[in-house]
């Protein structure tokens, strides 16, 4: 290893004078725009610590925020303490130069600092970065001042509209980022010269802006490093993410990594380095630990850590992963594997680009980010083989020649081209009219030595008043308020501001949820709102159409008085066309209020039949038709499909039968349907094949492809020369739905056990191992079910965001009649027998028909739940089957029939009476699998009610369950269908309705003995979070 990197900087002496850095030889002075250098990780700031580290002949100067720098920082490097002396006055400024103000105005406090400090300064360059906008007006405040400067350098970083387009979740601000985008590019054009590290980024800004840019290499701001090889150890290293936690860096697909891994893999898993936060000031804490509890891990958040501290923990047993969506270089990898340290890097990043050109012995360590996490075996590799990785890093590394970085150094701020005059004039213009109109204290008016913190402080100090009116502030302040703006509003609009104070006591004192406390508001202009709604003209088309939108975008706001609301929605929908979409509406309006009250059943069975759900049209009129005998012929109608479906023929005409499963009696059949899924089954199959159970030789996989018009054969073919795998590969010949297909792979499985997945779909390596197991070590469980996350991936199949988790904690099989989504098959695994025993899928449906299932086998079976993560969906930007007024339309017999009395006769009649009553009493607070909020569900309450009243082995309080639910149901309907009352009385009604509500709480808990209060919040039942949502479109 070439010794020239490892230059010997004195360290900076305190007591020595900030004067005599200077020595004989004229020594270059460059300031650079940025904060607390030596104090921050940061791609920015590690590249400029190591330029000062690496050219002891310049002096360098910087800004420290708050506090002080390390104490041994380089003799070469100054940090001057930033003030915050000038204010502004936007009144009347164009909106379009609010912006530039305060970067202009950061550029005047910069200024007043570098005064402050020492008026003597001058600057042979400025150096600002492209993520700050400092470069339109620096050298012109800082003249301003009589700083003298020399020419402003641009160090290409990355951009902030970059970093923002690609940060946090939040408000869409295309507006904000194509305005900082064009900010940067008169930046770049105004700057006199231009350096990069990377390679990549400096031929992006060559090639779209015809600028120069001085291209230095990344090893002449490494840091003075020293290859070390940690002692061999049985203990697995740590595994870590260093930089900024910004979204576009990637700790979230860390984490998401890291879940893909065994949880021996890895000691501790450690998120280093400073927040990130996106264009409204959201950082990642409550997205990581989200991240992090969705997959059932947890890890170490580090702030910060200084240099020293870095060198030691790389020091240590340690792989790091960056894991970046984009990123221009990344400095912190490269001296990572500087150190011999294995660092895995995404292939978005510079530094990949870097390894291939000069590190090609660790090509292995570029990794890809899509969500068949591809990543996770290499990761698991570089972990289990930690000394051998170890070992070859630090030796390929150790041929690396770093004997060309550091003069490069020398001229990276040479000018090879003058700023551009247009935009420089410009920009210098637009500072002196901020300098004379907008900047206070004025900048040639009113010189101050003192801040005007100091000035504010001086004022308090003296004035007795003033200083209480401080201190009143002081508390506003404290509590989180912004104390201009609640006086601005309390002197504008005072009844506003007490009607905010009375809803404050009524939601914190009272305890009135602020959801209904919204919709009670609602209620008070209930005349006025029904008197818009007849008026809205809707004699053409247009205007049909116009009224229509306008009352679906109700719809999220409105709960309250909902059934007047769907009725119209329900009466224009049919009048452009869309019968289905008016029956599915009709179909609620009679779910909500329990029967046909309005009518609406004989056109409802009329648009189901002719829209092709004659199946769906018998069973609406099984429920809604004669309340007397329903219960009886839906429990009848329910017996019958169970047997209707005990037998399958088996299918033996194929187009395509391409069987590689071999000879071998597998554990496991997976079972895959494909439909338009050529762009996604290349993914699938790299994810499935990190199985830990394939790998075992006991697993296979069936995959049938319903007559789809993509190429999936030929890819499966295609994967299956590179990379063999026992599979079964059946395609027929037309189109058939997804409950056929699972049919025809359920007879050609030779599997104990079953999994169904879809490409869109995945589970954890080790997922059939664990399940498979549980199933083995209890044989009395039919179907294991774990926990599954959500989550949003874009076309590339990359991880966007997190959106929920399925959580099973506390697992009761029951639960699916309050929440389908309970008992699954992503992440589940089950016993094939199951369908010799109780039958196979009714193929007659389109989108429900696993829900169906469900519910039909489920009085036959067990289940159970393990409480890990094991299961994914990858949710591309695409529409799915069940997003879908057809999916509601069949679920009102896959799901809504077996919710009846009738359907709740056919689940329990055969079972302990106990089990009836447990389920009776979640459905007065439960929590849904996706939830984390109580809810109640009165409408499946009240079948319960039913089916225990009619039971002899019942206990004593069922005989007035039916009738206190239905008391209940009657004043949850009454929301439905609201009285026309004045704007006071409505409110005055909505609150004294929740008072008796709440009341009924304590009641019901003493009769039906439970352990706590009821969750009777209203807006949290079931008729509200289930099938509430708009189907009406363009």
């Amino acid at each position: 290893m070439q010794s020239s990197l490892a230059h010997r900087l004195e360290i900076h002496d305190p007591k020595h004078s900030k004067t005599n850095i200077a020595e004989k030889k004229y020594r270059q002075k460059i300031l650079i725009i940025d904060f607390d250098i030596f104090g921050s990780i940061g791609g920015g700031q590690t590249v400029y610590k190591n330029i000062i580290l690496n050219s002891p002949d310049k002096d360098f100067y910087y800004f420290v925020s708050k506090g002080s720098e390390p104490q041994d920082m380089p003799r070469n490097v100054t940090a001057i303490p930033f003030k915050l002396f000038y204010r502004g006055i936007i009144d009347g400024m164009a909106e379009a130069h609010h912006r530039l103000y305060y970067i202009y105005q950061e550029c005047a406090n910069f200024a007043k600092s570098i005064q402050l400090y020492d008026a003597t300064l001058s600057f042979d360059v400025v150096d600002t970065p492209d993520y700050r906008l400092n470069g339109l007006f620096v050298k012109q405040v800082l003249e301003q001042h009589n700083i003298p400067v020399g020419h402003v350098a641009l160090a290409l970083h990355g951009t902030l509209s970059a970093a923002w387009r690609r940060g946090w979740p939040g408000k869409n601000a295309k507006r904000l980022f194509a305005e900082l985008h064009f900010f940067e590019r008169m930046q770049l054009h105004s700057a006199a010269s231009r350096y990069a590290i990377s390679n990549k980024y400096a031929q992006d800004i060559q090639k779209n802006s015809n600028l120069s840019v001085h291209v230095i290499d990344p090893l002449s701001v490494v840091r003075p490093h020293k290859i070390s090889i940690p002692p061999k150890s049985k203990t697995p290293p740590d595994l870590a993410f260093i930089g900024r936690r910004e979204r576009w860096k990637g700790p979230d697909i860390f984490l998401d990594l890291a879940w893909s891994l065994p949880a021996h893999a890895y000691s501790r898993l450690l998120i280093i380095g400073p927040d990130g936060p996106n264009h409204l000031g959201r950082g990642s804490d409550d997205i990581l630990t989200q991240a992090a509890r969705l997959r059932g891990i947890d890890f170490e958040k580090i702030e910060r850590l200084n240099a020293t501290e870095l060198d030691r923990l790389q020091e240590t047993r340690i792989v790091t992963v960056l894991p970046s969506r984009h990123d221009t270089f990344n400095l912190t990898g490269l001296e990572s594997l500087m150190q011999g340290a294995p660092v895995l890097v995404s292939q978005y990043a510079g530094l990949a680009g870097y390894i291939r050109e000069k590190l090609p012995e660790l090509s292995d360590l570029i990794i890809d980010l899509q969500c068949d996490r591809s990543a996770a075996p290499i990761l698991l590799d570089v972990l289990s083989n930690y000394d051998r990785w170890r070992e070859r890093t630090a030796r390929a590394v150790s041929m690396l020649d770093t004997t060309t970085g550091l003069d490069l150094l020398d001229n990276m701020y040479d000018v090879e081209m003058e700023a551009n005059k247009r935009i420089t004039n410009y920009m210098r213009d637009l500072g002196d009219q901020f300098a004379l109109f907008s900047l206070r204290p004025n900048l040639f008016i009113e010189p101050s030595d003192k801040s005007r913190l100091d000035q504010l402080a001086d004022t308090v100090k003296k004035n007795p008043v003033v200083r209480h009116v401080a201190r009143t502030a002081y508390n506003v302040a404290k509590s989180g308020g912004n104390i201009g703006k609640e006086v601005r509003r309390t002197v504008r609009d005072p009844k506003g501001k007490i009607r905010e104070v009375a809803r404050e006591i009524i939601v914190n004192k009272v305890g009135v949820p602020l959801a209904y406390l919204g919709q009670s508001d609602r209620m008070t202009q209930m005349l006025k709102w029904q008197a818009e709604v007849l008026h809205m003209p809707e004699r053409t088309s247009k205007e049909a159409r116009i009224k229509l939108h306008k009352l679906s975008d109700m719809v999220g706001e409105r709960r309250f008085d909902r059934l007047r609301l769907f009725r119209e929605l329900m009466r224009l929908e049919r009048r452009r066309g869309n019968d289905l979409v008016a029956a599915t509406y009709a179909l609620r309006i009679m779910r909500w209020l329990g029967s046909d009250r309005l009518s609406l059943l004989d056109d409802t069975l009329a648009a189901l039949q002719k829209g092709g759900f004659s199946t769906e049209a018998d069973v609406a009129d099984l429920m809604y038709r004669d309340p007397k005998t329903a219960n009886t012929r839906i429990k009848k109608y329910l017996q019958q499909q169970q047997i209707r479906h005990l037998t399958k023929p088996d299918t033996t005409s194929f187009e395509i039968f391409d069987d590689r499963r071999g000879i071998s009696r597998p554990k496991v059949t997976v079972i895959v349907s494909l439909y338009n899924a050529a762009n996604k089954i290349e993914l699938f199959c790299r994810l499935l094949m990190q199985q830990t159970l394939l790998k075992k030789g006991q697993v296979e996989f069936v995959f049938v492809d319903s007559a789809s018009p993509t190429a999936e054969y030929e890819i499966f073919k295609s994967i299956q020369s590179q990379t063999p795998f026992p599979a079964l590969f059946v395609r027929t010949h037309e189109r058939e739905t997804i409950q056929m297909a699972w049919n025809r792979a359920i007879k050609l499985a030779r599997g104990e056990y079953l999994s169904f997945l879809g490409v869109d779909e995945g589970i954890h390596p080790e997922c059939l191992d664990i399940l498979s197991a549980e199933l083995d070590r209890r044989p009395e469980i039919d179907w294991m079910i774990s926990n599954a996350m959500v989550t949003e991936v874009d076309r590339k199949g990359q991880l966007d965001h997190d959106v929920m988790l399925y959580d099973r904690r506390g697992y009761r099989q029951d639960w699916v009649y309050l929440d389908t989504t309970f008992l699954s098959w992503v992440g589940g695994l089950y016993r094939k027998s199951l369908h010799e025993r109780f039958g196979y899928y009714d193929e007659s449906f389109r989108g429900a028909g696993d829900t169906e299932f469900k519910n039909r086998v489920g009085p036959f079976i067990k289940s159970a739940a393990v409480e890990k993560t094991l299961g994914v969906f990858n949710n591309f930007p695409e529409e799915r089957t069940t997003q879908h007024p057809r999916a509601e339309i069949e679920d009102l017999r896959a799901w809504y029939l077996h919710r009846t009395p009738g359907g709740m006769d056919y689940a329990f009649e055969n079972r302990d009476v106990n089990d009836a009553v447990a389920l009776f009493r979640d459905t007065l607070r439960y929590r849904k699998c996706y939830c984390q909020h109580w809810s109640t569900d009165l409408d499946l309450g009240r079948s319960l009610a039913v089916h225990l009243g009619g039971r002899s082995d019942r206990p004593a309080w069922a005989a007035s369950s039916e009738k206190e639910i239905n008391a209940l149901l009657q004043a949850y309907r009454g929301f439905e269908l609201s009285p026309a009352v004045n704007r006071r009385l409505g409110g005055l009604i909505s609150l004294q309705k929740w008072r008796a509500i709440k009341k009924t709480e304590r009641h019901h808990q003493a009769l039906f003995g439970l352990e706590e209060n009821p969750a009777y919040d209203i807006l949290n039942d079931n008729r509200y979070e289930q099938h509430w949502w708009s189907w009406s479109t363009d």
